[in-house]
């Protein structure tokens, strides 16, 4: 069985491991390039590119704090690129399925231990946001350190767990603000599982005295207001978001979170399945991870601003370890019939997330293939419009406005419907006079810009087209007379 666990283990690792090369970008790597990029210059995190609740110039005080913070050195000591932001999230990630592979060994068995890690480089959330540079999996390690601390402390009463896992649910919040629920379920899991209640006031207090550097970069009265302004009018709230009742419509919706694909659907019910069948020993046994996840879940719910599928990610110790103990049991005391159903449930759960991270990672491109010579005709002195990739080569030497920009601000209440016209306001707004595009990165209501209607309305306005392809364009204003 153990030589079958490691092979299958070096499958999944080899698949993995080939997805790294040529692995795309997310729609966010270039925003969080360019908010650290002005952290470690100016100070504080910026944006040019995407601002739409106050001037380009003006701070970003509702961030991933700990997250831009430690981008923002790489910058700092001219390290920063495309791999070595991906290369961050990459250590996370396997600092992640360190942790699971340790609490799950430690728990269940060694085969149940190497089954967690197919499982873990099997979702096809980790094939997809192990080499992106984004906070899922930061966030995941050091909620990962808080539980497993907070776990030992109920078990032992040794106080350093108690103060270590705390100061980990606070690192956590600085890097996501989503990490409150898991703060919020250790706090619960503490009051009702110790002695003294006091415990969990300490741990309530370290965590959010941890949590508050949040706020060091408020450094005026005018700061707070302009957090408050930004957190309250961020375009991903929607009205709903802002209602009393909203929290109760998020937890009554969660469920798509977990069913939102088949990839997601297939997990979430091998879990199901491996919880009903063994929950009378698991509730007995490990009842505290029982009572932490389910926590975790109806918190994380109720706080998070959408029931996005990649923050499923946050609930993978939870997941991962129902399955592992289901494997558990499969391979000691089910019968013929369920193993039957777990195989089949596990063989589905493999097929659906390695189908799906081929289906994410299908497009071989990094955001540094563009052409360098369409780069080098830009003008000095220019504001150009650009795709998101553009941001690496062109940060910090030109003023810069996202493509995007447009349809955040003039959208419809989707925020996705645009016309040359609504776009070209934009351009007038920000006075750029480059516009430089790549038909890889832009959204499907952008597709317009491509077509040759759009490029005879810039010539009427007086633009010169250097480049206009299927892929590319790059046009620049002529001087007006």
């Amino acid at each position: 069985m153990r030589l079958f666990l490691y092979a299958l283990l070096a499958l999944v690792l080899i698949l993995f491991i080939s997805h790294l090369p040529g692995h795309p970008l997310n729609w966010d790597e270039p925003w969080f390039f360019e908010l650290s990029f002005w952290k470690a210059k100016v100070g504080y995190a910026k944006t040019q590119m995407w601002q739409v609740m106050a001037d380009p110039n003006t701070k970003q005080l509702v961030t991933h704090k700990l997250f831009i913070k430690l981008l923002s050195l790489f910058h700092a000591l001219n390290l920063a690129s495309i791999y070595s932001f991906k290369i961050i999230s990459l250590v996370f990630c396997l600092i992640s399925a360190g942790l699971i592979y340790f609490y799950v060994n430690k728990n269940l068995s060694k085969n149940a231990a190497l089954f967690s890690l197919v499982c873990f480089f099997t979702i096809s959330w980790t094939q997809l946001l192990g080499f992106t540079s984004r906070p899922e999996f930061m966030m995941l390690s050091f909620s990962l350190v808080a539980y497993l601390c907070t776990e030992k402390f109920i078990q032992s009463e040794q106080k350093k767990f108690l103060f270590t896992g705390a100061i980990f649910s606070g690192l956590a919040v600085l890097t996501h603000l989503n990490a409150l629920a898991t703060m919020a379920a250790l706090f619960i899991l503490l009051f009702f599982h110790t002695k003294y209640k006091l415990h969990a006031f300490i741990f309530g207090f370290i965590g959010a005295f941890t949590s508050l550097f949040y706020f060091a970069d408020l450094s005026s009265v005018g700061d707070f207001q302009l957090f408050l302004q930004q957190f309250t009018h961020d375009p991903a709230l929607t009205k709903t978001d802002r209602s009393w009742y909203s929290p109760l419509l998020k937890i009554l919706n969660e469920h798509q979170r977990f069913f939102n694909h088949g990839e997601e659907a297939a997990l979430s019910l091998l879990a199901i399945f491996c919880f009903f069948k063994n929950k009378s020993k698991i509730l007995v046994q490990h009842k505290l991870l029982i009572h932490f996840g389910l926590l975790n879940i109806l918190i994380f719910a109720a706080i998070s601003r959408s029931n996005a599928p990649n923050y499923i990610v946050m609930h993978y110790l939870f997941l991962i370890f129902l399955i592992s103990f289901g494997f558990n049991e499969a391979i000691t005391t089910y019968g013929k019939k369920a193993k039957v159903a777990f195989s089949g449930l596990f063989v589905l759960f493999l097929i659906l997330n390695i189908g799906a991270s081929f289906k994410y990672l299908k497009r071989r491109t990094f955001g540094h293939d563009y052409p360098q010579e369409l780069v080098q005709l830009i003008p000095p002195n220019s504001r150009p419009m650009i795709t998101a990739n553009f941001v690496y080569p062109l940060i910090g030497k030109f003023d810069l406005t996202g493509e995007r920009l447009g349809q955040m601000k003039y959208g419809n209440e989707e925020g996705y419907e645009l016309n040359f016209d609504s776009w070209y306001r934009i351009i007038d707004e920000r006075k750029n006079n480059v516009i430089l595009l790549d038909k890889e990165y832009t959204i499907e209501s952008h597709r317009f810009l491509f077509n040759q209607d759009t490029k005879l309305k810039l010539l009427r306005k007086n633009w010169n087209i250097l480049a206009h392809s299927p892929r590319y364009i790059l046009a620049i204003k002529n001087k007006e007379n």
